[in-house]
């Protein structure tokens, strides 16, 4: 049995092709945690567009995926995914693909690995992320020389106990506004630092918080100018009915990180304020290395399985990983 490898891009003109294998892979239950919604291919289309065609990091020569196809038949047997994601290291711009949605077909497993090998030699142009592989893919990431992101923290305030602590005082917002919509920022500044670390901008912020199946909450804190300070991203859930916000992305952009300790603080205080639902009653702030972690008493360690390869030129810069990297809030 033999196959081909195609890599596509934009206009990716196999969109519907592809959401059609997508949805038939759940539909046979070869996806074994696969849902209702993962059977239809409205629901793929939908994702892969938005990957794709309304992703203000997508190029005309941006990789979108690789087609496993029969060469017999020229039916697709497998596909894996790539979600454009810009990358910066002290102010150059570096292209980025994030790993997903890698669906082979069982009888055809043993061409997965070309697959992943085409895969490595992509980092030789972009930095690479994995954030959702599975044991298997996991073992071949380690001998293909990705590198593991270790584990992380995440840090716990309970609203209620902090209005009371504070109880007749205001969080110190002068000079200072909370915008719930990243494009009400005028302006972002570029990272002085020389960490590699996920490029901001107005347009990939407003893209990224419309992803995903999951309602996620934006807050940045601007000046007076409008320029952003910090800000982050956070989902939300529920459990033994106690509603609780979980930071998974923030960044700051002054040298001190004063911004986005006074956002935090005023966060975990005035949830309703910053875009999070005003009933709720934990807030927890998830940070990987080189990220910010608030100093709040109630702690315990986060890990991941996020994984990344970097071009030659970067494999010994230092990154700043976000919780947020991989595929899981984009699905």
């Amino acid at each position: 049995m033999s196959y081909e490898i195609q890599e596509f891009r934009l206009p990716a003109a196999e969109l519907e092709e592809v959401a059609d294998f997508l949805a038939d892979f759940v539909g046979d239950g070869e996806l074994p945690d696969g849902s209702e919604l993962d059977a239809n291919p409205a629901v793929w289309s939908k994702r892969l567009s938005h990957w794709w065609t309304s992703n203000p990091f997508s190029r005309v020569d941006t990789p979108l995926g690789f087609v496993l196809r029969l060469q017999e038949t020229n039916q697709i047997v497998g596909f894996q995914g790539f979600i454009p994601q810009d990358y910066v290291k002290g102010g150059e711009v570096i292209p980025g693909l994030i790993s997903t949605t890698f669906f082979v077909r069982e009888s055809q497993r043993s061409a997965a690995l070309g697959m992943m090998m085409r895969l490595k030699r992509l980092s030789q142009r972009f930095h690479l992320v994995d954030g959702t592989p599975s044991g298997e893919v996991r073992a071949i990431l380690d001998r293909l020389g990705f590198q593991k992101t270790g584990t992380g923290a995440q840090r716990y305030r309970i609203v209620p106990l902090v209005r009371l602590a504070t109880l007749g005082r205001r969080e110190n917002l002068q000079g200072f506004h909370v915008v719930l919509d990243p494009m009400e920022a005028r302006s972002i500044p570029t990272p002085e630092t020389s960490k590699l670390q996920k490029h901001v901008t107005r347009e990939g912020l407003a893209w990224f918080i419309r992803s995903g199946s999951q309602p996620l909450c934006f807050a940045g804190l601007c000046d007076d100018s409008g320029r952003l300070c910090a800000y982050f991203i956070a989902n939300t859930k529920s459990k033994f009915g106690l509603l609780s916000a979980r930071v998974m992305e923030s960044a700051s952009f002054d040298a001190d990180g004063a911004g986005l300790l006074r956002l935090a603080n005023f966060a975990s205080r005035e949830p309703g304020q910053c875009g999070l639902p005003p009933k709720t009653s934990v807030v927890a702030w998830t940070s990987l290395n080189g990220g910010f972690r608030p100093d709040w008493l109630i702690r315990r360690s986060w890990s991941t399985h996020l994984y990344h390869l970097s071009p030659s030129s970067l494999r010994d810069t230092e990154k700043v990983a976000q919780p947020s990297e991989g595929d899981s809030m984009l699905l």
